[in-house]
């Protein structure tokens, strides 16, 4: 008898959450966004301060790309000019 392959290892939040945090730190589009990752069962929550739509779409796309991420919501608000 042949053994069932085993499923996948699901991502922990933990894991998840510092994937997200690598891209902010990472990426040059990224840099002026001020952002607070949460992840809970799966889901990324982003909180904070972005300068522009683009910005919250392109955060919200690289969550999404994490494996193990089921769900992302958007707590992010736009910054004042100075």
């Amino acid at each position: 008898r042949q053994a069932e392959p085993m499923p996948p290892l699901a991502e922990t939040d933990a894991t998840i959450r510092a994937a997200m945090n690598d891209v902010l730190k990472n990426e040059e589009w990224a840099m002026s966004a001020m952002v607070n990752v949460i992840a809970s069962d799966g889901v990324v929550h982003l909180w904070g301060v972005i300068d522009s739509k683009d910005q919250r779409h392109t955060l919200r796309v690289a969550a999404e790309n994490i494996p193990g991420v089921t769900g992302v919501e958007d707590h992010l608000g736009f910054s004042l000019p100075t």
